[in-house]
């Protein structure tokens, strides 16, 4: 009966290695995960920047335009660059949409990046639980070594 219990005792110790493997798995892919959400929240970031740079552009470029169009010598363009302004308006908020629309990614990539964090913190406490498990049935199976070979 007590090496019946004995060889339970190894296989379920044997089983908790087999979970522990694949915790230590998930957690390694939940680290991939992190790394790649980082690169992606570092791309969007870069291309809220490139997009208020193109925003200021724009302003620079409708600005110049209200400037000069005010002359007696472009009263004959005016169609014309009333066209540009206005197509440099819309051009501009498309720009203004698809930075916010960025910036919202952003923040949702960020508060995914903050649920991983705590899932892999959560994970590696419940690593660090079943290695002092372990630890404990070695222990235990060791002094039931001892224990049957007196």
């Amino acid at each position: 009966m007590d090496e019946e219990l004995l060889r339970e005792i190894l296989s379920k110790v044997d089983g908790l290695g087999s979970k522990m493997d694949k915790i230590e798995e998930r957690m390694a892919s939940l680290e991939d995960r992190m790394t790649s959400l980082e690169d992606r929240v570092a791309s969007l970031e870069d291309r809220v920047a490139s997009l208020e740079d193109r925003m200021t552009s724009l302003e620079d470029r409708v600005t110049h335009i209200e400037e000069t169009m005010a002359t007696k010598e472009d009263v004959a363009e005016i169609p014309f660059i009333k066209g540009a302004v206005i197509e440099i308006h819309d051009e501009l908020g498309c720009v203004k949409k698809t930075g916010q629309e960025t910036r919202e990614d952003v923040q949702l990539l960020k508060a995914a990046q903050e649920r991983l964090e705590k899932v892999q913190s959560d994970q590696q406490k419940i690593i660090e639980l079943l290695s002092i498990k372990t630890t404990v049935h070695e222990a235990k199976l060791k002094w039931a070594e001892l224990k049957w070979a007196e």
